[in-house]
Parts: C-alpha cells; sequence; structure tokens
C-alpha cells in the first residue's frame, strides 16, 4: 500500500480530468498487484482499491470550519490532490464551506511548491500576509505556505511537533481569535 499511496503522491497532478484519474488509478492498482504478487490484473483489483479507500472528517473539522466563516474569515482549500477532491469535500459535508478549492492537478504542481498557494491567493484576490494556512505536513503545507509568504500553522494531532495545535479546537485561539 506504501509503494501505491507514494505513486498516487507523486502523480495526482496529472489526474485533472475525469479520464486522467481513471488512468491514474489503474496505474496504482496494477503497482499494488504487482506489489503483493497477485495473479489478477490492475483492473480486476481497481474495484478493491477504490472501495477499500474511505475518507473521514475529524469530529472538530466543521465546527471549525463554520466559526472561521463565522468570524468574517474567507476559507480555500489548497490541497495535493485530484480533480475527485470537490466530489469527496461534499461527501464528507463540507459543501459551500470553502469559497475556492485549488488541486494539485489543476495547477499541475504540488506543494511544497509555491504555485498552488499563489493561485489560491490570486482567486480570492488576497495578499499572503493576509493569509494563515492551515495544514498537518511539515514540509508540503508549512514550508509551502511560507515559501509563497503565508503564515502557516501546524495541526499535529499527536501533540509532539513543537509550536502546533493538537487539533482543530485550538485554531481560533492560535489566531488570536475568541474561542
Amino acid at each position: 500500500m506504501q509503494a501505491e499511496m507514494r505513486h498516487y503522491r507523486t502523480h495526482c497532478v496529472r489526474a485533472h480530468d475525469a479520464g486522467s484519474l481513471a488512468a491514474l488509478r489503474l496505474e496504482c492498482a496494477s503497482l499494488l498487484a504487482d506489489a503483493l504478487a497477485l495473479d489478477v490484473s490492475g483492473a480486476d483489483l481497481l474495484p478493491s482499491l477504490t472501495d477499500a479507500i474511505v475518507f473521514h472528517a475529524f469530529a472538530d473539522a466543521l465546527p471549525a470550519l463554520d466559526g472561521l466563516a463565522e468570524a468574517g474569515l474567507r476559507l480555500a482549500v489548497v490541497a495535493n490532490w485530484d480533480v475527485s477532491l470537490h466530489d469527496v469535500l461534499a461527501r464528507l459535508g463540507f459543501s459551500g464551506r470553502f469559497e475556492i478549492e485549488v488541486t494539485a492537478a489543476s495547477v499541475g504542481v504540488a506543494k511544497p511548491d509555491p504555485k498552488p498557494f499563489r493561485v489560491a491567493l490570486d482567486r480570492l484576490g488576497v495578499d499572503p500576509s493576509r493569509c494563515v494556512h492551515v495544514g498537518d505536513d511539515p514540509v508540503t503545507d508549512i514550508a509551502g505556505a511560507r515559501a509563497a509568504g503565508l503564515s502557516a500553522v501546524l495541526v499535529d494531532r499527536t501533540g509532539r511537533a513543537p509550536d502546533s495545535v493538537r487539533d482543530l479546537s485550538a485554531l481560533a485561539r492560535r489566531l488570536g481569535m475568541a474561542s
């Protein structure tokens, strides 16, 4: 599975429409079938792979997003993801909570490259000095955001990373807003 996930992360920038997403998913399934030495094709394994990938929102996500929006903040997603992000966000109950969604696939490059962040800033019409990016990866999220001129907050649910928040309920306090 780790080989499949690495392949996806490396190549998700190519999955900018339904056809290219289907091709990437088939590549991932074929890679997994080979890695597991299964006597099945990638096409045969693909339904099992896609059925096995299930996303769940953390319990603090929706309340935090709603609180930030109620405070007047404009929200955007900048993600190393493919064309399916909008649908995944909708299934998780996040529809209408983000003004824009920028994926690696939509801009052709993944974070930590600053381009996805800059595209989001351009679409929002906002100066980077007035934005904060919140993410869970010190390299792709924090270093990437800072390379684009944004402030950044690391979410580390283990509580081990210094200068991070453990969950999104602490985000409002970190941003200097009422809790």
